[in-house]
């Protein structure tokens, strides 16, 4: 059965959280996702593989422009395309409204997903000092990361 991508519903909600804290070590809540969710703004995604949800991405609009807040991938389901399909997925439905120019931030010893951004077509566009800042993670910096998108 091949990899299905949809926008997320309430039902996704846990399995989100469940994946976040698998992923990053300050997890988000219940709480927050839900917040996320019930948000007007945000532009969300799932990716199922036999029916499982094994990741999603997350992007909040402003304007003519998106930010994505987070991407996270069940580990026993990483490099395997999941997190670029899930990328293309919300560039392609960002583009096609009214958003122009999707930004991102980056840990700087993330090489994995700097390397798949680089290879969507971002380029650095500034850094944010201390911008992760947890126990795993002490005070590091984040490469901001865009792309601007051709209206036709």
């Amino acid at each position: 059965m091949p990899m299905v991508i949809r926008a997320w519903q309430n039902v996704d909600l846990e399995a989100c959280t469940q994946i976040y804290g698998q992923c990053f070590p300050k997890p988000w809540t219940l709480q927050d996702f839900k917040t996320f969710y019930a948000s007007k703004n945000i532009c969300a995604y799932v990716a199922l593989e036999e029916g499982e949800l094994v990741g999603f991405i997350i992007a909040q609009t402003a304007g003519q422009q998106a930010d994505i807040v987070t991407l996270a991938i069940h580990p026993s389901f990483r490099r395997k395309g999941i997190a670029k399909t899930l990328s293309i997925f919300l560039m392609d439905k960002l583009f096609k409204s009214k958003n122009e120019t999707l930004f991102l931030e980056v840990a700087q010893s993330n090489i994995g997903a700097f390397s798949l951004y680089q290879s969507l077509g971002f380029t650095v566009c500034g850094k944010r000092q201390f911008y992760y800042d947890s126990h795993e993670i002490n005070q590091e910096n984040a490469d901001v990361m865009s792309i601007s998108f051709e209206k036709k």
